[in-house]
């Protein structure tokens, strides 16, 4: 008989067979390399078990996750789909639509632009519907249910499902519709398709990555024509048997908010060497100045609660908003303090994006702001994440256009030796992110804009001939 290390490995498709399975009483399962891994080097890659629509979604297409109205049904369940191809495909068909069918549900009387809580019965249907191997493997995934059942905020979220499944008599038990939503909690990941909208994925292998907040892998989801693969790479130097780790949280809040949410959200305590770490690596991440302020747990809490509903918050202002928080909480907060980086990072994609700082409005002291942000967030991955990520890449990229545009007003100026400068920097760092990007799945946006931005290096090369 197969062994469970065994069907978890299967699911390695790379074909590298750098990863084995351990246990530990104190950790459970977890990997670890079985030969030295390069930072950049694949570790494994995996396709999706199952994969389904977010939790209380609106209603989307079952097969592309498009947003629907009721133009047009599945005609065999009735479901609103995006189109016929979509509702005969196997996605749907050969997994839900003839349950649903004999649910008989009216899902005309829907209004698509509200919350239906039924949408969770898919995942339930996907999971407990999955083939032979790959409903072996979820027998052996992690769950935590007796844990979640006594939290009474699970079962009131999930009643609605249960209640559902009972009235309708269908074949599942209560703890087998509660299990795929605790095994969900436990192991899933996301992923964002083409239409905007997120669906939850299972990948049974990299969810045996422990939980790190100083991971040493970057993780890629990709669509592919089957369905969704997970790509694994170091992301520094990995050694022959030293553990994989991975990351289930933001990185870039403090010590006490990153061990609270994964407690709440997973059940787990962190034990890794950043959270061990007084000073956070270096990095000076929980520090507040205030010296008044005692109760440190009920601070920071409050301004993580205050600063994601600003990063919540509509279009408008946006910008304004943030910055004035960072000011507003400089006299309690460390500049260094991960609440403030968070903002920063975030602030970094809308400098150029929104209304009033697009780019053709930005001027020479807000593309400078924009550098500024880049730099101070790439000092803190160059701790956090050492080697070449997509995340730095993508700084990278968001760098390089406020480096050229203060270089051409520069020389508008007449400043030909700082204007060349900027320019020679602007050039150095889009091609270190397209040196990253190109390494991404060739079907990711990474890769597509590591070809397209190949136009804009060779116009930096061109102004430089000239200077």
């Amino acid at each position: 008989m197969i062994s469970e290390s065994e069907v978890y490995l299967q699911q390695d498709v790379s074909g590298k067979n750098n990863i084995e399975i351990r246990k530990s009483d104190e950790c459970g399962r977890y990997l670890v390399a079985t030969k030295d891994i390069a930072a950049g080097q694949l570790i494994f890659e995996e396709p999706c078990v199952s994969w389904a629509p977010m939790l209380q979604t609106k209603p989307v297409c079952l097969t592309c996750v498009a947003s629907v109205s009721m133009d047009y049904l599945c005609q065999h369940c009735s479901w609103p789909m995006c189109s016929p191809a979509c509702a005969s495909n196997p996605i749907h068909s050969d997994q839900e639509c003839s349950i649903l069918k004999s649910l008989k549900l009216k899902t005309t009387d829907w209004d698509c632009d509200e919350v239906q809580p039924v949408y969770d019965l898919v995942s339930v249907i996907r999971t407990l519907g999955l083939a032979s191997d790959a409903a072996y493997l979820y027998t052996y995934m992690q769950d935590s249910l007796e844990e979640w059942k006594n939290h009474q905020d699970f079962m009131e979220k999930f009643r609605h499902i249960t209640d559902f499944v009972k009235k309708n008599k269908m074949k599942y038990t209560e703890d087998e519709v509660l299990r795929v939503f605790a095994v969900s909690f436990t192991n899933d990941f996301t992923h964002t398709f083409s239409s905007g909208n997120q669906v939850r994925c299972m990948f049974p292998l990299t969810a045996l990555l422990n939980q790190s907040c100083f991971p040493n892998i970057s993780r890629t989801t990709v669509e592919t024509e089957a369905s969704l693969k997970m790509t694994v790479k170091a992301s520094r130097k990995i050694r022959k048997g030293e553990e994989i780790f991975n990351t289930y949280i933001d990185v870039l809040q403090p010590t006490i908010v990153r061990r609270n949410q994964l407690r709440q959200t997973k059940l787990m305590s962190c034990r890794c060497v950043r959270c061990e770490a007084p000073d956070d690596l270096g990095l000076h991440g929980n520090t507040i100045v205030c010296p008044f302020c005692q109760e440190v747990e009920q601070l920071l809490t409050w301004l993580v609660d205050k600063q994601t509903q600003l990063l919540q918050s509509p279009p408008q202002n946006k910008v304004q908003k943030l910055e004035k928080y960072l000011n507003d909480y400089k006299k309690k907060l460390s500049s260094k303090n991960m609440i403030m980086i968070r903002v920063k990072y975030n602030l970094i994609g809308l400098y150029g994006r929104l209304p009033g700082y697009t780019q053709q409005e930005m001027t020479e002291s807000t593309w400078r702001r924009k550098i500024e942000l880049c730099e101070e967030i790439l000092n803190v991955l160059k701790v956090l994440e050492p080697g070449m990520t997509v995340r730095k890449g993508r700084i990278l990229y968001e760098q390089y256009l406020p480096l050229a545009m203060v270089a051409q007003t520069l020389l508008e100026r007449k400043k030909k030796a700082e204007a060349k400068k900027m320019y020679q920097k602007s050039l150095i760092t889009l091609n270190l992110a397209i040196k990253i990007f190109k390494e991404e799945p060739s079907n990711s946006w990474e890769y597509q804009q590591s070809v397209s931005s190949q136009q804009n290096v060779n116009q930096l090369q061109s102004v430089l001939s000239q200077l």
